[in-house]
């Protein structure tokens, strides 16, 4: 009973693999920043809106917290559009 063996290195190309690990974890980092990024916009708009009682908070606080939530989903959607087109780029 003979076995052969092939190499690994036959089978998986080493830099496609580095590169997808890389990118991967990049995207997932990337994402948990956008999404907090989201959170804390929202949790801030929220408290300035609520602060008083009226609804109403400070202009320049509430901007750059909506700024923020803003951010957040424009680099999420990045994401997802990066993905994506790398997925689905034949090279």
């Amino acid at each position: 009973m003979s076995t052969t063996f092939i190499p690994l290195a036959a089978i998986v190309d080493g830099n496609a693999l580095v590169k997808i690990i890389v990118a991967a974890f990049a995207a997932g980092v990337g994402a948990v920043i956008a999404i907090s990024l989201v959170i804390a916009g929202m949790t801030r708009v929220e408290a300035i809106r609520h602060k008083d009682g009226s609804g109403y908070g400070s202009g320049g606080s509430e901007v750059l917290s909506l700024a923020m939530v803003v951010l957040g989903g424009l680099i999420l959607i990045a994401i997802f559009v990066i993905g994506f087109v790398a997925m689905t780029h034949k090279s």
